[in-house]
């Protein structure tokens, strides 16, 4: 999905159903109306008979048709044509930052406090390292 392969290596075809798939687990349905389809569809046929002129593969032969489909269709994905999407399943990728910081914050904090000197009036966490340790 991401092109980390080359198109010669994979069944492009196999590629855009798996795209639609996931379009469709994700309720990402951007492509419904980029596409002028009807409703969400799990038939790549449907997506590929709505993209067959924007790619020009009007007339063509069956097998070269459905390539010409798939690598548009695939390219729309790769693009952001269809919807932003993740890959990861979804998530409150909000609440996540948050709490990495927090821990982050927490690490560092109790690492400032068992490294810095006790001096009044002097913030522990600008102790958190010695210069002279990293020479």
């Amino acid at each position: 999905m991401l092109g980390c392969v080359p198109e010669r290596a994979m069944d492009l075809t196999e590629l855009a159903t798996e795209i639609l798939s996931f379009l469709n687990r994700q309720r990402q349905h951007v492509y419904v109306r980029f596409l002028e389809l009807m409703r969400p569809t799990d038939d790549i046929q449907q997506v590929f008979d709505r993209v067959e002129r924007r790619c020009g593969a009007t007339g063509k032969h069956y097998e070269e048709r459905e390539r010409m489909c798939a690598r548009y269709f695939i390219k729309c994905f790769r693009e952001g044509h269809l919807g932003r999407v993740f890959l990861d399943e979804r998530q409150d990728y909000a609440a996540a930052l948050k709490r990495a910081e927090e821990a982050a914050r927490a690490e560092a904090d109790a690492a400032a406090e068992t490294t810095a000197p006790q001096q009044s009036g002097v913030d522990p966490r600008a102790y958190a390292f010695n210069l002279d340790d990293l020479m």
